[in-house]
Formats: structure tokens, C-alpha cells, sequence
């Protein structure tokens, strides 16, 4: 599986500066690594906007012979710009709709790495979880962003996180239960962040 080395790492200032640092380096570091520790080729990214974690997962895809799928209703103008300069239109498809209203046809699966960063409501983030992880394949790999801070939507998400976690780890006679684990955390910062969790296989079903 393909690492990230000296030669081939992305300048992740820059592309944080080109999608208006609405993510950190830490941030885009722990998403490309995490996402080519497993040879990501089925990437799916639920919000994208300016497109800076576009540009360092659809790279990803393009070193991997793989599609980075966008979810995002309104992308910028910038989104469209940085795909094209960083030569990923090949390898990056944009469904212009909101998670979960969308043709589900058009979503791969199964999905190796996947992405929330959607609407960051606690109840959105976890149908976007349900949704969408249902989808990642056993030892596939599921993001969240805006982890940090102690004010705003990193509160949501963190409380969305919890939640399924602890749902996803509990036992329960009404379905299929999926161990998740974390495996990766950006240090802890005033805001920002991201957690990486690996799904593990199904360990029984009714």
C-alpha cells in the first residue's frame, strides 16, 4: 500500500491556504495518511465546499487508480478551480445534492475511505454516519471533521461521535453490530481536528 514519503507529500499549507483553511495541515496530514495506509481507491467525502480535502483525497484516488466521490450541494467556485489546477478532474465526480437527499445509484460502494464533514448538526452527522457507513467495507476507514474546539459545531460533533461509537460497540438484539475503533486523532487544537475510526466486520447479525 502506498505511503506518503518526502518525495511525494503534498504541500499541505498550500492547499489549505487555495480552500480557504477550512482545513488545517494536521488535518489534511492525517486524512492522506490514513486514507493510503488502507490504498484507498473508493473515497467518499460528504462536504467539500472549497475543496480542501478534495484535493488531498482525490490525489489520493489518482495515485491509487481510484474515484474520490464529492457530496455537496453548493460547491464553490474555487471547488471547480482547484480540481482542474491540481489536474484531478479524472478521478474526482461531484454529486450536486445534500446528503442524504441524493440518487444513491450514483455512490460506489464499497467504500474504502469515507469522509463526514456535511451538515454539522448532531442528528445530520449520524444519519450521514448510518447512511453512509453501511457502505465502508470492513477494515475501511471513516473520518470526521471538526472534532476540536469547546464552542460551535466541534460540541455536535463530538456528541454525534459519541454516539456512534457507542452504538456501533453495543450488542443489541435489534440488529447487526460493527466494532469500530479509532485509530488516528489530529493533536488537540483550539478548533478544527479530525478523528479517523477503522469499521471492523460484521460480528453477528439476526
Amino acid at each position: 500500500m502506498e505511503q506518503t514519503t518526502e518525495e511525494t507529500r503534498p504541500d499541505y499549507q498550500e492547499i489549505s491556504i487555495r480552500g480557504n483553511r477550512r482545513m488545517t495541515v494536521n488535518d489534511l496530514e492525517l486524512l492522506d495518511r490514513t486514507a493510503r495506509e488502507i490504498g484507498a481507491k473508493t473515497i467518499v467525502e460528504i462536504g467539500s465546499m472549497d475543496g480542501c480535502s478534495s484535493m488531498v483525497l482525490g490525489r489520493v484516488a489518482k495515485d491509487n487508480g481510484g474515484m474520490l466521490t464529492c457530496i455537496e450541494p453548493y460547491p464553490k467556485a474555487k471547488w471547480s478551480a482547484n480540481i482542474e489546477q491540481l489536474g484531478l478532474r479524472d478521478n474526482v465526480n461531484l454529486i450536486a445534492a445534500a446528503s442524504p437527499w441524493l440518487d444513491w445509484s450514483a455512490v460506489p460502494a464499497p467504500i474504502d475511505f469515507l469522509l463526514i464533514d456535511g451538515d454539522h448538526r448532531c442528528s445530520r452527522a449520524i444519519c450521514d454516519y448510518v447512511a453512509f457507513g453501511r457502505l465502508v467495507r470492513a477494515g475501511g476507514r471513516i473520518a470526521f471533521h471538526d472534532i476540536d474546539g469547546g464552542k460551535g459545531v466541534a460540541l455536535y460533533i463530538r456528541q454525534a461521535v459519541e454516539i456512534c461509537v457507542s452504538d456501533d460497540n453495543l450488542n443489541s438484539p435489534q440488529g447487526a453490530d460493527y466494532k469500530i475503533r479509532q485509530i488516528a486523532r489530529t493533536p488537540a487544537a483550539r478548533d478544527r481536528g479530525t478523528i479517523v475510526f477503522e469499521k471492523g466486520a460484521e460480528i453477528w447479525a439476526l
